[in-house]
């Protein structure tokens, strides 16, 4: 396995239905969910309503890389996408799989910073190391 790398804008804590975070942004996100709905293919249920627009990348890229796609995405909408996230929940949620114990680097600049400030949005990483079997 090599490493892969994705990263989000997820938008919770609204009560609306998703469909509405689209209209008022014009920006179709990769995916949504409402309260009730099941978790995959388990028997557990959300809790809240999402809305939640992914980096388009290849797995491949790096995280830097991943989280401005984002950013990128939401420029049209910002003032909006600000307006939302001063109201609800935002947060930048980074996923990396390596097979590495030494992987990839995780670093935000300047200008992730200030985005992510911006938003009032928080950051998650979550970094899995894998062992592929011999």
């Amino acid at each position: 396995m090599e490493l892969k790398i994705s990263a989000a804008l997820t938008l919770t804590g609204f009560d609306c239905d998703p469909e509405e975070i689209t209209k008022i942004l014009g920006i179709l996100p990769t995916k949504t969910w409402i309260v009730g709905d099941l978790i995959g293919r388990t028997i557990l249920h959300r809790k809240e309503n999402a809305w939640v627009l992914k980096s388009q990348l290849q797995k491949n890229a790096d995280l830097e890389s991943h989280i401005k796609d984002v950013l990128a995405r939401l420029q049209p909408s910002w003032q909006k996408v600000v307006e939302l996230c001063s109201k609800y929940d935002s947060e930048i949620s980074c996923v990396i799989y390596s097979v590495e114990s030494q992987g990839e680097a995780i670093h935000f600049d300047k200008e992730i910073l200030k985005s992510v400030f911006e938003l009032n949005a928080e950051i998650d990483v979550d970094y899995y190391c894998l062992y592929e079997s011999e």
